[in-house]
């Protein structure tokens, strides 16, 4: 129940939030994650695309594009509470299309990532995860959408990899609160984009 009521508060401030706000604060963490050493050790981003209430990380990803990252971008597993994550090879535009959810997501011609394959060739600092969600605490947890998407995925991330990757969670900072209910499975962040 605590969870139920939280995700309807926040989701109740992020349609409040003025866009033109938005769209500054977005820029600022964006720019502050990409000079950051945490972009700068990363030679792999697990990105997402933004929702009308999530911070627009699109300027991470195309700087990532720019400096030759690999960058990786997830499609729903109709049906479930799984992802599949897609290579982003030049143009995320081109490249993505109007998906589940209404979310856009990679189009059926982008090559499907082998995460294995990932976690054997990389290091976990070489690996970044921008996680989105609706609430984060000050300690780095967070509260998901409620359909375990990204906790699923994580967690299936973490048990592959030699090294943890590293878990930036996405956000404003209206979404910061002193806590927020978790469970066994919620996996916590590393840091938040806007503590940087």
């Amino acid at each position: 129940m605590e969870k139920k009521e939280l995700r309807k508060s926040m989701k109740e401030i992020l349609s409040k939030l003025d866009p033109v706000s938005k769209a500054f604060e977005s820029c600022g963490r964006c720019v502050s994650f990409i000079q950051s050493q945490y972009f700068k050790s990363a030679k792999v981003i697990f990105g997402f695309m933004p929702m009308n209430d999530e911070l627009d990380v699109l300027p991470v990803l195309r700087e990532s594009l720019n400096q030759e990252k690999i960058v990786l971008l997830p499609r729903i597993i109709s049906g479930t509470n799984k992802m599949d994550f897609f290579y982003i090879d030049k143009d995320i535009n081109a490249e993505t299309v109007k998906g589940e959810f209404g979310i856009y997501e990679p189009s059926s011609s982008c090559r499907k990532a082998d995460i294995s394959q990932i976690c054997t060739e990389y290091s976990g600092c070489e690996i970044s995860v921008l996680v989105p969600g609706l609430a984060f605490g000050k300690d780095n947890s967070r509260l998901g959408r409620g359909k375990s998407f990204y906790d699923s995925f994580l967690s299936e991330l973490t048990s592959k990899c030699n090294e943890k990757p590293v878990f930036c969670g996405v956000c404003y900072k209206a979404q910061i609160v002193d806590s927020v209910p978790v469970e066994k499975h919620d996996v916590k962040m590393d840091f938040l984009i806007q503590n940087i």
